[in-house]
Parts: C-alpha cells; sequence; structure tokens
C-alpha cells in the first residue's frame, strides 16, 4: 500500500489520501463519526479486486495482518484523562476537551472521561463545561504521548448568577520552597575542582558536560564578542531546544565585567551541579522540570584575558577589547541611546528579544550586595533613592539572595581592599540597596531588561575581591550555592497564565497590567505570560488592540504561582462594519465629551440633515437655557406618531448615559440614510426625542475614573412638589414632558446593573419595556450584578423619582437602566458600553411601538413585583427558543420564552407551579418562590423526548424488531408450503430418443421429487400421443 501504485491506473504518494481529494462522498461513514462523535475513522481500501477469489484470501491477510493490529494500537496515542468537579469531585460530563489550533474537540462520557488521539508534539489544552470556568493547560505529547490518565478538575463559575468581576484561586499545589543546605549528601563541594578556566577551557567543560547530559541540556551561541570568541550559552530543561508554554524562562549572566570571575567560576560549579543533581535531588529536578534554565558564564570573555589573578579593586579587563564597559552601553532611559552598542550588547539586546525571561541576575564583583532597580536618576546625583514601579518586589527578590547568603544579609563593608575610610560608608542594610541609592550609572543591563523585555533583573556583587585566588572560590560556592537556587525559585511566585481569543488561539502581544503599578508585561508568541507579584490581592487587566479588555481580581499568596487565564472578545471594528454602519466616532475612547462638544454634536446633527432633526432648547424657571435636545423623525408630518424620550446625564457624575445617547443618535441618522429597513420603520412611526445631558454642571465637578462619587446637589429626586421651581434642569425637563406627552421614556444610567420602573404601574404595562432592554443586553439577561443579592429589576422607591413623577402626571411608561457599575467608568471603556447596549436601545424603541399598540389596557395602581427570569436549556447547554411556561392553578397563563431561550415573567409575591414544555422534549415542573422586590433567576434544563408514536425509543425498537421477524418467519413458511407442491419432474422427449428437452431433468435436485404418470382420462388417440411422457425415478426410466 506505501508504494502508491498497487493498483493499475491509480497513485496515492505514501498510499494515503484525503477523500474529497480523490472523489467526492456525500453521507460517508468515516465524516460522520469525527463530526458527530469522539470518534476518528478512516477508510481502509485493503486489496485492488473488491471480491477476489478464496484463493487469494490468505495473500491479503499475510499483506493487511501486521497493519490491521498496528492500527488498533493508535488508538493509545495522544492523551486521555477525566475531567471532574473542584469541588465535589465528581465527574464532569459532556465537557469540551479542545487543543488550541485545531477546530475540532472531543467531549466527556457521562463518567467524565476523555481521549483525544494526537501526533508528537506540545500542545496548548482548553477544557470547558456549562456553569464552570475555563481551564488552560499545555501538554508534552511523546512517544505517542502519556500513558497515565490525567486528572483535570473544574472550578464552578459562580460569577454567573453573582459578579462580573471574577476571582482566581490556585488550583495547584504549593511550590517547594526548599533550599539544599551546604551539606547535602549530593553536594559537589567536596568533589570539585575548583580553580580558574580561561575562555577555552570554559567551552570544553559546556560541551563535555552537555555531552554527559544530553537529554536535559543545550549549547548555543547569542554572538560574538570584537575577538571573535563565541557568547556560549547553556540552556537547562526537561525540554531542552523548547519554550514550553506556561513554563518561565531564567537565566543568569556572569562576568558582564571581564576582571569580574567570581560568578564566571560560580556559574560552572553550579551547571554541574544541576545536571548532575536531576532525577537525584527532589528540589533540582522540580525546578528543570518546571524552568527553563539559561546560563551565560561569561559575556565578556575578552575582558577577562586581560584580567590578572589577585586583581581585588582594579579596572583592567573591565572592558570588552574595545575598553568599553558593558554594563554602561545599554539604551537608558534617563540618557537614550549610546553613541555606538557593542556587539556584546547587541547580542543581549537580541536575546531578550528571542527569549521570554522573566527573572534574571547579573553576577558581578568587587562588593557583597544585591543591587535592584533603578541605576539612574534624572538629578545624576548618588545617594537618591529612585524607585521602580516594582519597587517592593524587587527589594523582596534582593531579599531572598541576601537572606540565604551566610553573609551578604549582614550589610558588613569589604575591608579587604582599598581604604576602610573609603569603604565604611559601603553599609548596606541586610545586604541590599537601590541602585542610584549607592551610586548613579546609566545603560546598565538590568533597568534595560526591566523595561524593554518582561525581565525583573538583580545585579548581585559576590564578593569584595574582583578577581580571587583560586583558594578563594570553594569557600564562595559555599556562600552562594543556597541564594543561587533560592533565587530561581522566585520565578514561580505571582501569577501566570494565557492570552487567548475566544477560539481558544494564543494572543501574542497582549498586555497584563496591575491596577496601581506602572509597569506591565506582555504574553509571548504562544500567549502565555508570568507577572511576579507579592502576595496580595490585585485588579488585572488584559488588552490587546482590536479586543475587548478584561479585568479580573487576583489573589497571590506566598505559594506557587496561580493560573489566571484570559479570554479577549474580539474587537470592534468588524462589529461596528456589521451593526453600527462603520460609524468610526462610535468607538472613540479618547475622551468624554464636554458639555459644548455635547451642544456642538447636537445642533451639528440638525444642520446636516434638517429633514430628520431638529433641535430644540428648553429654560429653566429664570430664562436660563437648561435643556437642550433633539427630535429624530422622518419628515411625514401626517402620520399620526408616537413620542419616545430617551434621557442621559441625568446625574453628572453619570456621564456614560450622554456618550450612549449621542452615539444612538449617530447610528439612527447614518440607520436612515442606509435605508436600514428597522430604522426606517421606526422613524417613520415615532419621534425619538434625545436628551443627552440633563446635569451639566454636576458633570463639570465630577471627576473621571472615580466610580463612587457624590455631589453636592444631585438631580435625582427633585421631581417632587418640594423641588418646583428651585433647579433649572429639573423644570425645563419638566416642561418637556407637558408639552411632548410622551408614550415611553427611557433613562440611561451608570452605578449599577439593574432597570427600575415606576412604583404603582401595571406590570403587564411596562414588563415589555423591561423585557425588551434586559433581555437584549449580555450582562443584565445574565443576571450578572454590581452587588450580590440586589436585585435586577425593582421599583423605583422614591415618590420624587423622575420615573415616579412622569407615570404619575403623564401617564408615561418609564423605566432606567443602569448599564455600568462604575459611576463614571474609564473612557476606554466606552466602545465596549456601546456594544453592550445598541441593541438594548434599539430593541426599547420597537418595544414602545407594540407598548402603544396594547395601550387600552387599563393601569391600576398596585404593587409591582419582579417575578422570574432566566433560560431554557437542553441537557447539552443550548437554548431551547419558544418552549412554552405554564402557570397552573385557578389564573392559568401561558408565557413563551424567545428565540434565545429565554424567558420573563412578572408575579406578585407568592409560590407558582410551572409545566415547562417544548416540541421534542419531555415536559418539566417547577416551584418559584416570589419574594416582594426581588428577582428570581433560574436555568431550566429540558430533557429531550426521544419517544417514537408514544412508546420509549428501545420499546418502540423491540416491538418493530419482533414484527419484523414475524413476517420473516411466516413467509419462510409460505414459501416452503408453495415450493412443495411444484411439480418439476415432468419434462419431454421425442418418441424413440432418450433426450430431454429440459436440461432441469439432468440435475439431481429434479430427479429427487415423487411424479406420477400423466393420463387424459380418454380412450381415443391422437397426435398428441406421438410423443410419452417420460418419468425419471429412483434413476429408473417409466414409458407410460
Amino acid at each position: 500500500m506505501h508504494s502508491g501504485r498497487a493498483c493499475p491506473n491509480e497513485y496515492f504518494k505514501n498510499g494515503i489520501t484525503n477523500g474529497a481529494d480523490w472523489y467526492d462522498v456525500p453521507g460517508g461513514m468515516q465524516d460522520f463519526n469525527y463530526v458527530y462523535s469522539n470518534c476518528f475513522e478512516i477508510t481502509l481500501e485493503l486489496s485492488c479486486c473488491k471480491y477476489p477469489k478464496a484463493s487469494e484470501l490468505q495473500k491479503e491477510w499475510l499483506k493487511n495482518r501486521e497493519s490491521l493490529l498496528s492500527f488498533i494500537e493508535q488508538v493509545h496515542i495522544g492523551f486521555k484523562g477525566i475531567i471532574k468537579d473542584s469541588e465535589t469531585k465528581k465527574p464532569v460530563k459532556r465537557a469540551f476537551v479542545k487543543v488550541v489550533g485545531i477546530d475540532s474537540n472531543v467531549t466527556t462520557t457521562n463518567d467524565g472521561e476523555f481521549w483525544r488521539l494526537l501526533v508528537d508534539g506540545s500542545y496548548n489544552i482548553t477544557v470547558e463545561a456549562y456553569g464552570y470556568r475555563t481551564e488552560t493547560l499545555h501538554i508534552q505529547v511523546l512517544n505517542g504521548g502519556p500513558k497515565k490518565l490525567m486528572e483535570i478538575n473544574l472550578t464552578p463559575n459562580e460569577s454567573v448568577n453573582q459578579k462580573s468581576s471574577q476571582v482566581a484561586h490556585s488550583s495547584h499545589g504549593k511550590q517547594d520552597s526548599k533550599v539544599m543546605s551546604s551539606d547535602d549528601s549530593d553536594d559537589i563541594t567536596n568533589t570539585y575542582h575548583f580553580k580558574h578556566h580561561n575562555n577555552e577551557e570554559v567551552v570544553s567543560i559546556l560541551k563535555s558536560l552537555h555531552s554527559k547530559y544530553p537529554h536535559i541540556s543545550r549549547l548555543y551561541s547569542i554572538g560574538k564578542s570584537i575577538k571573535g570568541r563565541d557568547l556560549i550559552v547553556i540552556e537547562i530543561s526537561d525540554n531542552p531546544g523548547f519554550h514550553e508554554p506556561g513554563e518561565p524562562e531564567f537565566k543568569y549572566v556572569a562576568n558582564i565585567h571581564g576582571n569580574e570571575v567570581v560568578g564566571r567560576e560560580m556559574m560552572l560549579v553550579l551547571i554541574q551541579y544541576l545536571l548532575e543533581g536531576y532525577s537525584h535531588n527532589e528540589t533540582l529536578t522540580k525546578l528543570i522540570n518546571s524552568t527553563r534554565i539559561h546560563i551565560l558564564p561569561t559575556l565578556n570573555p575578552d575582558g577577562y584575558e586581560m584580567s590578572m589573578p589577585g586583581d581585588c579593586d582594579t579596572e583592567v579587563g573591565r572592558g570588552n577589547a574595545k575598553n568599553v564597559d558593558l554594563n554602561r552601553n545599554f539604551p537608558d532611559q534617563f540618557k537614550g541611546q549610546p553613541a555606538e552598542v557593542e556587539p556584546e550588547t547587541q547580542a543581549v539586546m537580541k536575546w531578550l528579544k528571542d527569549y521570554p525571561f522573566v527573572l534574571s541576575a547579573s553576577l558581578h564583583g568587587g562588593s557583597l550586595v544585591a543591587n535592584y532597580p533603578f541605576d539612574g536618576n534624572q538629578e545624576e546625583k548618588d545617594h537618591i533613592y529612585t524607585k521602580s514601579p516594582d519597587d517592593a518586589l524587587f527589594k523582596h527578590l534582593a531579599s531572598v539572595y541576601s537572606q540565604n547568603h551566610k553573609t551578604m544579609h549582614l550589610g558588613k563593608p569589604c575591608v579587604e581592599c582599598g581604604s576602610v575610610s573609603k569603604l565604611l560608608s559601603e553599609k548596606f542594610p541586610d545586604g541590599i540597596t537601590n541602585g542610584a541609592a549607592w551610586y548613579v550609572l546609566y545603560g546598565g543591563m538590568q533597568d534595560y531588561n526591566y523595561l524593554q523585555a518582561n525581565c525583573f533583573e538583580l545585579t548581585l556583587e559576590l564578593g569584595c575581591y574582583k578577581y580571587p585566588y583560586e583558594s578563594q572560590l570553594k569557600n564562595f560556592w559555599v556562600e552562594n550555592k543556597q541564594p543561587l537556587i533560592a533565587f530561581m525559585q522566585e520565578v514561580h511566585k505571582g501569577f501566570k497564565g494565557f492570552v487567548l481569543n475566544k477560539q481558544g488561539y494564543p494572543l501574542a502581544n497582549a498586555t497584563i497590567h496591575v491596577d496601581g503599578v506602572d509597569h506591565s508585561v506582555v504574553s509571548t508568541v504562544s500567549g502565555d505570560y508570568w507577572r511576579l507579584m507579592l502576595p496580595g490581592t490585585y485588579k488585572v487587566t488584559a488588552t490587546k488592540e482590536g479586543y475587548l479588555s478584561e479585568t479580573r481580581t487576583v489573589v497571590v499568596t506566598s505559594d506557587e504561582a496561580i493560573v489566571v487565564n484570559f479570554t479577549l472578545q474580539d474587537g470592534f471594528s468588524s462589529w461596528s462594519k456589521w451593526n453600527d454602519f462603520d460609524i468610526a466616532t462610535n468607538l472613540d475612547d479618547t475622551h468624554y465629551m464636554s458639555n459644548d462638544e455635547i451642544h456642538s454634536s447636537l445642533d451639528f446633527f440638525a444642520e446636516v440633515d434638517r429633514e430628520l432633526v431638529s433641535v430644540y432648547t428648553n429654560h429653566g424657571p429664570n430664562n436660563e437655557k437648561a435643556l437642550q435636545f433633539i427630535v429624530i423623525t422622518d419628515n411625514n408630518k401626517n402620520k399620526k406618531k408616537i413620542k419616545v424620550a430617551l434621557i442621559g446625564g441625568l446625574l453628572g457624575n453619570e456621564p456614560v448615559g450622554r456618550e450612549l445617547l449621542i452615539r444612538f443618535a449617530r447610528h439612527l441618522i447614518q440607520g436612515f440614510k442606509s435605508k436600514n429597513e428597522k430604522i426606517v420603520n421606526l422613524l417613520r412611526s415615532m419621534e425619538v426625542h434625545i436628551i443627552p445631558a440633563v446635569d451639566e454642571q454636576g458633570f463639570l465637578k465630577s471627576k473621571a475614573g472615580v466610580c463612587n462619587q457624590s455631589l453636592e446637589i444631585t438631580l435625582e429626586n427633585k421631581f417632587g412638589s418640594h423641588s418646583d421651581k428651585v433647579y433649572g434642569p429639573v423644570e425645563a425637563l419638566k416642561r418637556t414632558f407637558e408639552v411632548n406627552k410622551y408614550t415611553t421614556t427611557l433613562l440611561v444610567r451608570s452605578g449599577g446593573l439593574s432597570v427600575e420602573y415606576p412604583k404603582g404601574a401595571n406590570i403587564s404595562a411596562v414588563d415589555m419595556l423591561v423585557k425588551a432592554f434586559l433581555v437584549n443586553h449580555p450582562l443584565l439577561s445574565k443576571g450578572i450584578k454590581c452587588i450580590d443579592n440586589h436585585p435586577v429589576v425593582e421599583f423605583s422607591s422614591s415618590p420624587e423619582s423622575l420615573l415616579n413623577y412622569v407615570y404619575q402626571h403623564h401617564k408615561t411608561l418609564a423605566i432606567s437602566s443602569r448599564v455600568s457599575c462604575c459611576q463614571y467608568p474609564s473612557v476606554h471603556e466606552l466602545p465596549q458600553l456601546w456594544n453592550q447596549n445598541l441593541y438594548s436601545l434599539i430593541a426599547f424603541l420597537e418595544s414602545s411601538l407594540k407598548t402603544n399598540e396594547g395601550n387600552n389596557t387599563e393601569i391600576l395602581k398596585e404593587k409591582v413585583i419582579s417575578g422570574i427570569h432566566g433560560n431554557i436549556v437542553d441537557t447539552y447547554g443550548s437554548a431551547v427558543p419558544f418552549a412554552k411556561l405554564t402557570m397552573q392553578g385557578k389564573n392559568e397563563k401561558t408565557f413563551a420564552s424567545d428565540e434565545k431561550g429565554h424567558f420573563s415573567i412578572p408575579l406578585n409575591e407568592g409560590q407558582y407551579i410551572f409545566v415547562i414544555s417544548a416540541h421534542g422534549f419531555w415536559s418539566a415542573t417547577k416551584l418559584f418562590s416570589v419574594t416582594a422586590g426581588q428577582d428570581n433567576i433560574s436555568t431550566i434544563e429540558l430533557v429531550r423526548d426521544t419517544a417514537v408514536f408514544g412508546l420509549p425509543r428501545p420499546v418502540f425498537i423491540i416491538i418493530c424488531g419482533s414484527i419484523i421477524l414475524s413476517l420473516l418467519v411466516f413467509a419462510l413458511c409460505t414459501y416452503n408450503l408453495i415450493a412443495a407442491r411444484r411439480y418439476r419432474g415432468y419434462s419431454f422427449t421425442k418418441l424413440g430418443t432418450e433426450t430431454s428437452l429440459f436440461e432441469d431433468d439432468d440435475i439431481e435436485y429434479a430427479k429427487k421429487f415423487n411424479v406420477h404418470r400423466y393420463t387424459d382420462g380418454s380412450d381415443s388417440s391422437s397426435e398428441d400421443e406421438l410423443y410419452n411422457v417420460h418419468i425419471w425415478r429412483n434413476n429408473k426410466e417409466a414409458i407410460s
């Protein structure tokens, strides 16, 4: 088969082909298996001949035997596991296991099991289930894949019915923070030959160690020095040569100053220590398995060649071959780009771009201290503490090294070299220092790592001698072994995760920002990121251009880094094109419009579209200009139209309504111009009055980005008699209602997620409006709340509120919708808020028309209750549209879910029994308890009805099978009875011959019939008698 030419006139490369590439087969079984089940199926053409001779079957078996067995074995490639609820430990059925980049998932069984066939490689896996948070993990499939059963725990997604913000908790165990002591049994202190190694010896040692441990090491060069020496790095990892998504990368860089050699020699010992300890030392094994470690023993081999043993505090060999200090040669935040970037510096800069380093240290000599950013300051003066945004974290990292060092944490000055009076000032409390607080330098490597990469780097001064004698090296190792390991372990602190799009593909260069820290990290090409943080609770936001940002609350502990994954929804450009007529200004997220800009926008609308838009101004009690608004409608003045008011900015510290209504005005105007059928019909049937800003003075006194702020004067409850003729905007708004007699009104607010309606209005009169807005809102429709136990739907409790005023005085059906938890959210949230509310605004207008059509309903002044609402789904979590909800009892009523399976039923306080039914599903009965002023959110699951003709499917199959079997038995018996009566032994021959006229008479079965002589009962003879009838019986011939 693999030759591809087994059959004439056909060639298949390697003996395989894609089905459709060969010929189209609609309704094929292999496609059905793959698309509609978890099963991977292929079609095997085993021979050129469809029905070969029996003599060929043995040959075919020999050809196919090994292939058939090998194919069966493929059922074990990839990975398998069981998915459980993290709290109950019960299996999660019908969970989706997806491989990022492959648009096909497998589904867990009722026992939570799954099997996913995969070829060897690295994969990002997402696990999703209805009601649970999505989990993302990385797997490595090698030699067919892991043989053990994986256990994946899913966390119930309680936020669906609670909060929009999510809190991430660790599902991992604690990281082993143990660090080996100097007397570990596997220590190499007493076996390692401590000596200085020249450049050739360093390369030789690295090659030798890699040759001995090729499965966990790799050598590579990041570039060359001025004199052409390779800057060789050794990578130590359980999967060398590959970045494993989700695994952090760490580096040590030594000998950046050629005459500071302690770090260079310590790295050689550390490399051997790590490699020899793998699989023998638990801490080292775990570190290597979970970290990709890179060690560059010498960045300045040319400078090393010029250095001399015994150097305590000179500058000989410090620079490279051109005597340039490499630790002053990087681009700097204060000094900018250096005049010339050295080859060694360029190599490090490229290295940082090629690898997603998280944590690093540069090893120096000449002092004993852990130094952290920033190294420079604007004043260009020593001894000025210059904090980085992560100052507290850097102090912690420096302390980890210092406190694990035998003497560094003591902070004592170096007395081995130079003048004691000079060095007495170099005392470092706890053995750590801010770089600029010690002395300023510009172009340093640690600042560059922090500012230009995701990497947090320290500068470690390992000892007072820059180039100590060989006899001192062993003691340096004893002092530094423990802190070197402890510092590496810090790469696993904070939080980490993946940034994915909604299809599960990784998003590179997404920004991860911690609120209050002016330093962000970005995701890699694999979508993974790492953010080192101290224990605490943080608000973290993931953003990427073209996508909606996502914010989560993260709780960091002192244990291993927790996993926090972000799934970013597609941005608004494509959405705007298809849903908002590609109006670019509606996606503006640069600023909130000022009062003047609001007025200018309204004037502009009226000036550009005079036949569609009119602008009006109302005045307050002192005849001051208090309110400006526009009316949008077609120019048909003869048709009777309803009037609908849309109001924003009732409170100055809630400017979201202002922004949304200006955007909505643009949408309606452009939609009418574009002859959008829905908008044209709306504007032919109604006047849309848009009043974007009521409290303009309050807006001037409000502060952007402050979620909970109060004003000295709020207009929220100033519509009662106590406030008559006091507030200009209120009086102007009252006047507007008196003149226009609005049918419906929508007040757009912020500072919560809820819908309010007038107290005393009959629920049937406002339910249509409430439902229209709520069902079409992505957050309100799911019952997401800003505050626990706060109803999504409620009546306006203040008798002096705008809602109650317009209802009581003008019978206007009004609702108020709060659409943002923050009163004055960040300007960057405006496009998302517009995206979330456009459909609700359109639905409100459509519902206003329907409300007017049924406006003959008498409105009773009775107490209103929120009722119940929720979603109806099948056992797979898919929506069940147009399901019927029948309320049982004397007042039996039937309601229905919409096309998305959502239902909303207003009810008074009490208990209600509903029967929920839908075509093709078994009915369900549910008891609802309704409490005054509170809503009841439920997800109702219906089981699909598989009955046939009213019978359970298994029973129907058994009955049908029995009937078919009975018919077959009856047919067989009838056939045998008829066949027994047939006379097939008669034949004719010519007289005097023995040859039969029918060949059947020569057949054995024809001879077995017992036949009788023929006679016609006549005595006369005729020409018919020229022929005799021959009867064959028992092989004997009889002539009659």
